[in-house]
């Protein structure tokens, strides 16, 4: 195994406990890590189809709590025409030398905005029309960048929903836009034999960080951790940006 392997690795492992704990955060902590040494390209495919093993187990686990009429009434119906959009524009997008730069930019933007919502001493309600636009925003995001989960964390801030079944509702989204953007990657020849080989010795990785992450759920303060990993995300799209 090659240095740039295990650091892979271990990125999965640290974005995967992460999901396991918030509900969202794996393929945003895997892709900006990974891309300070890794092209773009070639780790969006991987990190999306590693994706879908995952959120389909904790899916099955957290079922009960799901908040179903929220999905099909708002949520799903926005999240898909965006992230179907992002796909579309993607391939422009991955030709072009600022790409590295511009998705260090997107994390700056997305960690300042969880860590404002962090400091709020009570949930953010979006007007109707920006909360709209958020959740389109934030699919539109997850189809470019497969970076959508802060946004829609925000989107969804004062929803109601408590804390397992904000995560488990989440969970849903990534597993369905996940599975269509897998098909999408596969169907237009961006996801290669090599990538699909490389996946799969990392789902091992991603199932230990769903076990810690579980393990953890209850016992560390997540908005300590978020905190901690929005600093981190900050300090890598930082790096990104001005490389």
């Amino acid at each position: 195994m090659t240095l740039s392997s295990l650091a892979l690795a271990l990125v999965v492992l640290l974005a995967c406990t992460t999901q396991a704990l918030a509900g969202f955060g794996s393929t945003v902590v895997c892709m900006t890590l990974a891309a300070l040494w890794l092209p773009i390209p070639w780790l969006l495919p991987i990190i999306v189809a590693l994706n879908v093993p995952f959120s389909a187990w904790l899916v099955w686990q957290q079922r009960r709590v799901i908040a179903w009429p929220l999905l099909r009434r708002e949520i799903l119906p926005l999240m898909v025409v965006g992230a179907a959009s992002g796909a579309l524009c993607a391939p422009l997008l991955m030709q072009a030398t600022m790409l590295r730069p511009l998705y260090g930019a997107l994390i700056i933007a997305l960690s300042v905005l969880d860590l404002w919502r962090l400091r709020r001493a009570r949930a953010w309600h979006a007007p109707g029309p920006l909360r709209t636009a958020m959740i389109a925003g934030s699919g539109f995001v997850q189809g470019l960048y497969a970076s959508g989960g802060p946004l829609l964390a925000a989107a969804m801030s004062g929803s109601g929903l408590n804390k397992s079944g904000l995560r488990a509702t989440m969970l849903v989204v990534w597993l369905t836009l996940n599975s269509g953007l897998t098909a999408w990657f596969v169907a237009t020849g961006r996801f290669s034999a090599g990538m699909a080989q490389t996946a799969a010795w990392l789902l091992p990785v991603s199932f230990l960080g769903l076990w810690i992450g579980s393990r953890l759920h209850d016992r560390v303060d997540e908005r300590q951790f978020r905190l901690a990993m929005d600093l981190l995300l900050l300090f890598a799209g930082a790096a990104l940006l001005f490389e």
